[in-house]
């Protein structure tokens, strides 16, 4: 049974990357120490509280570069407790072109034996996962990946050395069917080497009020980074089109990016600054009291993954409309638990605002159906247990 898992990542803590932050501390839950050894340190102006606590523990390790001299004491170690596994791993290293990379990750590898850890994954198959094959060829612990959509979409290291690495991994998990279908065409991996593991939240974090607030006007709420895929220009438009139709509504946008400007400017240009703000980049307690007084979460994006924080605000009991791109479909369901609309599509996006404003009973109907989803089917615990038990699997 796993008692130990390293999870290895590029950078920590990323206020846009809580979702891992929360996977690893869910483990300490149920009784499994996770450590994060990172490759580069991230952005320490913001850190949400999963990643505070597993700073607070000192569970999280930060990536130093090795002299050759530590490197060379690091083999030796290895080599004295498993001397066949270090000479094959010699040979591998000074035939590959991570040649550089295997001799880092000897001093790290020492540390992962002497904690015993027990499974290694990275999230992403990016660098994270090519550290983590490495590791594992030095110590012989198994590892894995959580492929996301950066990762799949836009080839961070070569197509097929991911595929090589996909081979080599003793376990695959993706956060959707639709990254599943997606990674078997692109990879040529079977079916069954992939497991569908969604992202989950806290729905005792993430739950409605008991009692709604009465607001005379629509609360709106947008989260994301300010960058053109996440389409806030296109909420913008159609916050005019809704407002031209009479629409009356304050809206709060959550983020940070090289759109701030151009979007603050826009606001202006469509006479929507007196009813939007921007908050600029915010904790996750933050985000949970904003989704307590909020009507409508709207995600517009052009591009994404399976957004956690839809999760979060459908646990919240809060009506989301999002764009139907992706694996957003494999959780909101158009007229059941949200409304879909086609992405880029202003007239659309404006035309649902106007819908839910406009049909309270059905929105609340809606908003019930959108927690049960998430409870059923994206409680972070229930997600937490599912990936252990995939873990245990390969491992025992």
């Amino acid at each position: 049974m796993i008692n130990k898992i390293c999870y290895i990542l590029n950078n920590f803590p990323l206020p846009s990357e809580t979702f891992i932050s929360d996977e690893a501390a869910s483990f300490i839950d149920i009784g499994v120490t996770p450590f994060i050894l990172v490759i580069n340190k991230g952005n320490f102006s913001l850190i949400q509280p999963s990643a505070r606590k597993l700073l607070d523990k000192n569970l999280v390790t930060f990536i130093l570069p090795c002299t050759k001299l530590q490197s060379l004491y690091s083999v030796f170690l290895l080599f004295f407790h498993r001397p066949k596994r270090v000479y094959g791993c010699l040979l591998k290293s000074l035939r590959s072109q991570d040649r550089w990379l295997y001799f880092q990750a000897a001093c790290y590898a020492t540390l992962l034996l002497k904690n015993k850890v027990d499974f290694l994954h990275a999230h992403f198959a990016d660098m994270n996962l090519n550290w983590a094959k490495v590791l594992s060829d030095w110590t012989g612990i198994p590892f894995g990946v959580t492929t996301h959509r950066y990762d799949l979409l836009n080839d961070p290291i070569s197509r097929d050395k991911v595929t090589r690495l996909f081979k080599q991994s003793h376990l695959i998990v993706t956060i959707s069917e639709w990254n599943k279908q997606f990674m078997m065409q692109k990879y040529e991996i079977d079916s069954d080497k992939i497991r569908v593991i969604h992202c989950g939240v806290d729905v005792e974090k993430f739950k409605p009020l008991e009692v709604m607030k009465v607001q005379s006007k629509l609360r709106l709420l947008n989260v994301g980074r300010l960058v053109p895929e996440k389409g806030q220009d296109i909420l913008l438009h159609a916050l005019a089109k809704a407002r031209a139709e009479g629409v009356e509504f304050e809206v709060v946008i959550i983020g940070s990016g090289e759109l701030e400007d151009n979007l603050k400017s826009l606001s202006i240009k469509l006479q929507l600054d007196d009813y939007v703000k921007f908050m600029g980049a915010q904790s996750q307690d933050y985000i949970v009291n904003s989704l307590k007084s909020t009507d409508i979460f709207v995600l517009s994006s052009r591009s994404e993954g399976l957004p956690v924080v839809c999760m979060e605000a459908m646990s919240s009991g809060v009506l989301m409309i999002a764009t139907k791109i992706n694996g957003i479909p494999e959780l909101v369901q158009r007229g059941v638990n949200g409304l879909l609309v086609e992405s880029g599509d202003v007239s659309g996006l404006a035309g649902a605002i106007i819908w839910a404003n406009h049909n309270s009973e059905a929105v609340n109907k809606i908003r019930i159906a959108a927690r049960e989803t998430v409870i059923n089917e994206f409680n972070r615990k229930k997600c937490t247990l599912r990936l252990l038990n995939e873990m245990n699997s390969v491992c025992c």
